[in-house]
C-alpha cells in the first residue's frame, strides 16, 4: 500500500481514496473524465472494455485512462480497493 501511494504521488494522481463495490455488481458501460489508478485490496475487480474483460485480484494494480468506455464487475465477495484520480 505504501508503494502504491508513493507511485500515485510520483505520477501526479490524487491521494488514495477508498473504493468499495458490493457483491455481484455489473455497472453499465460508461466513461470518466479522469484517469484512475486502482489497487485491489480484497476480492476481485473485473474491468470490461471494448477489448474484453480483465480481472484484478488482491495486490494487483491497474490504470484506466480518461474517456475509455468500461464497466465494473464484481463477484460474490465484492471488492475493496484504493483509487487515485488525475
Amino acid at each position: 500500500v505504501t508503494e502504491f501511494k508513493e507511485q500515485l504521488k510520483e505520477e501526479g494522481y490524487g491521494d488514495a481514496a477508498p473504493l468499495e463495490y458490493g457483491p455481484n455488481k455489473t455497472s453499465e458501460m460508461h466513461t470518466h473524465d479522469f484517469s484512475c489508478f486502482i489497487l485491489v485490496l480484497e476480492g476481485e475487480f473485473g474491468l470490461q472494455t471494448e477489448q474484453g474483460i480483465n480481472r484484478y485480484r488482491q495486490g494487483e494494480a491497474f490504470k484506466l485512462h480518461a474517456g475509455v468506455r468500461h464497466a465494473e464487475l464484481t463477484r460474490a465477495e465484492g471488492v475493496k480497493a484504493l483509487l487515485g484520480k488525475k
